[in-house]
């Protein structure tokens, strides 16, 4: 963190050979991604050419990936980090999508790689857009295409997503697909279309807790009364759901040492020795000292 540039080469100079390892480690990954933040351009090429070969290993481990950040963030356009994201892109990019670590590669190529390895991404999520959508890696890359891709490819994107009847609601009822909806509710050309498909199933959206708070931020909060959507007034009971609301319990009796009886049973304070917590025992169990109950007064209510 304090060191210059040449002091950061000299440290990565001590790990030459190394450096696929060291990016691996939990610790060590931690300063190869600090050396690249210091010594931007010159760190990378040194890392970039030592992790050629190694690339899909190390956006698949937790500090591999802060690595391959790192690199994006700061030296995407170098020839070597071109090469190394080129490796990482020539696999199965909806494996890259949908792993654990391999995700925040995938959205750090979105928004700093080359124009190209851009459109390779958006490409494999349009293979399979609602699926990825409902991922919970896959999903946040869909976010980072629809918010900062190229207009066309994110209209694309936006289009296919929306192509099958029903797919807004159903990506709206989902933890992770409502958030790529309100990211085509952002998209240039594609948020009327999208808005137009939601305001279509605020039904269906208002029974579902996602689509209830969706409507919410959108401003249709659905009629008053309506506790999915936080209507005014409270919904009435139905009479039939009164019926099966059990009969308030007798008064409460209160009694020394903190016990009470309710309805012929006695609660136990939580300091008696056979009772953790509050246990409800027979009215005929003995008392702390026999003592017998006597009324200090009638408790009313439920």
């Amino acid at each position: 963190e304090r060191a210059g540039p040449a002091q950061a080469a000299l440290v990565l100079a001590g790990l030459r050979g190394a450096i696929p390892a060291a990016a691996r480690s939990r610790c060590a990954s931690a300063v190869v991604e600090k050396a690249i933040y210091v010594s931007g351009w010159a760190a990378a090429d040194c890392v970039a050419t030592e992790l050629l070969g190694h690339g899909r290993d190390t956006a698949f481990n937790s500090g591999g990936s802060c690595v391959l950040r790192a690199l994006l963030e700061h030296a995407a356009g170098e020839p070597w980090v071109v090469e190394l994201t080129d490796e990482l892109l020539a696999e199965d990019l909806a494996a890259l999508c949908c792993h654990k670590y391999g995700h925040a590669v995938a959205q750090a190529v979105l928004s700093n790689g080359v124009a190209r390895q851009r459109a390779m991404v958006v490409a494999a999520l349009r293979g399979d857009p609602v699926r990825f959508a409902k991922h919970r890696f896959a999903s946040a890359v869909m976010r980072q295409a629809l918010l900062q891709g190229v207009p066309p490819e994110c209209q694309a994107l936006a289009q296919d997503l929306m192509a099958k009847a029903g797919a807004v609601a159903a990506l709206a009822c989902h933890f992770f697909g409502v958030e790529v909806v309100r990211a085509l509710l952002q998209v240039p050309g594609a948020s009327e279309r999208a808005f137009e498909y939601v305001c279509r199933s605020q039904h269906k959206l208002r029974k579902d807790v996602y689509g209830a708070e969706l409507l919410r931020e959108l401003g249709l909060p659905g009629p008053p009364g309506s506790k999915a959507c936080g209507g005014g007034e409270r919904a009435r009971p139905h009479p039939q759901a009164l019926l099966a609301v059990p009969p308030p319990p007798l008064a409460l009796v209160a009694f020394p040492q903190g016990q009470v009886c309710v309805g012929g049973l006695v609660a136990v304070p939580q300091s008696h020795p056979c009772h953790p917590g509050l246990a409800a025992c027979p009215k005929t169990q003995c008392f702390p000292h026999d003592v017998p109950p006597f009324p200090m007064g009638a408790i009313g209510g439920a």
